[in-house]
Formats: structure tokens, sequence, C-alpha cells
């Protein structure tokens, strides 16, 4: 054999084992073609391992060498993607507690109904929820009889403190506020979503929004231990 002829062969074999992946894969996904997306998916995938092989059998023709590497560059990229997508759920499961390491009110998914946050150095939970479209961080607390805005994040929902009717009497530790009532639409906390939700906009400013009883009880449970509240919908 001449020298170098081994790239013949290296490359023969390449192309032979890529275009045997390829058939495998296309052949496993007939049984799918059940309807006009699975059909395109099967043609797309069709002319792309044809213009794959294609390009490096054009391409080994010049230069083997260099057709050679990129056809190995071409199986790792394809490799990691087959390895990403047998594992996706596994994956997407480490970047939800990622997420919920570096933002503790956003919560960390652990169901398809439920949703956790840790509790912070205060010993408080605090949530990230969605009201009108708007994202409000409020602190759970179990004693607060409806959920309770503050006039800052009331405004950030597109309410206008000023024009509300503030008839509601509290009682706090600090003494006797007011608020006026409303009704969310809907509040949603990671997987839950809870309408019609009563509520209130307190008259004086406070340092964080309440998630009080009118949400959690609303619920179909939820649970404190180990630093950790559970909410399940």
């Amino acid at each position: 054999m001449r020298g170098g002829g081994w790239w013949r062969w290296a490359v023969y074999a390449a192309i032979a084992i890529a275009v045997a992946i390829g058939l495998a894969w296309l052949s496993a996904s007939v049984g799918g073609l059940s309807d006009q997306d699975d059909r395109i998916r099967f043609v797309y995938g069709a002319l792309l391992l044809v213009l794959l092989v294609g390009a490096v059998a054009a391409r080994w023709r010049r230069q083997p060498t260099i057709a050679f590497r990129h056809l190995l560059g071409w199986g790792a990229i394809a490799l990691v993607l087959l390895v990403g997508y047998s594992y996706r759920f596994e994956l997407r499961g480490l970047a939800d507690r990622l997420m919920g390491e570096i933002a503790p009110a956003n919560g960390l998914r652990t169901g398809s109904g439920s949703v956790s946050f840790r509790a912070g150095d205060d010993g408080h939970f605090r949530v990230a929820a969605t009201v009108n479209g708007a994202t409000v961080q409020f602190m759970v607390d179990t004693g607060a009889s409806v959920v309770v805005l503050t006039p800052n994040d009331a405004r950030r929902i597109g309410l206008d403190p000023d024009k509300l009717s503030y008839s509601i009497r509290f009682r706090t530790a600090n003494g006797t506020g007011f608020g006026a009532p409303i009704v969310l639409p809907a509040l949603r906390v990671g997987p839950v979503t809870i309408t019609n939700v009563r509520a209130a906009v307190n008259k004086t400013p406070m340092a964080d929004s309440l998630l009080g009883q009118s949400f959690l009880d609303r619920l179909s449970g939820y649970r404190v231990g180990d630093g950790t509240l559970t909410l399940q919908r």
C-alpha cells in the first residue's frame, strides 16, 4: 500500500459508519411518519445526511486528511447532541436546581404541579410570582388572611394606588393599617396558577408584598420542613 493510503480506507470506513448510523436513525423514524411533522423531519434528516456525505466525499478527493478530521468533528458534534438529547430531562432538572440555588425565589420544580423554595438567611420564604404579566416577589406569610401588595408592586402590575379605596383595616405588630381590596385575575408561582385571588393593596409602604392565605388556602396543599417550603397545585 502506498504511503498515506491508509487515509483513504479510514475515510471510507468513517463514511460507511456515518451512513450506517444515519440510515439506522432514519429507518427508526419511518415508523413514526404518521403526521406531516414526522414526514418533514424525515426528509430534513435524509437531505442533511446526503449533503454531509457528499461534502466529505468531495473534500476527500482533494484533501483526504482534512476531510477525515472534519468527519471526526461532525461525528463528535453528533455524539454530543445525541447524549444531550438522551439526558435532556436530567439536564433540565440540573438547570432548575442550579437556578434554585442562584435565585432561591424562583424555586425548584419538584413535580408536574409542585415547586419548592429554600428559606432565606432570615428564615423567611420569598417567592417570585407572575401577576398581570409582571414579576412580583412575595414573602410567604401564613398569618396574613389575604395576599397583600405593596404600593410599588401594585404599580408594577398596572394599578394606581392613589385611586383605590382603602376600606380594609389590618391589625399588625406595628399597629393598625389600611388596605384596598382587589382581585387578582391570576397569580402564578412556577407551575402553580390560582385565578381570582382575593388581595389587598397596603396604603403605606412595606418591605415586601405578602403571600397570604387567600392564595395558600386555594392550593391542594403546602408544607414546610427542613428549611424548605413546597407548594402543591
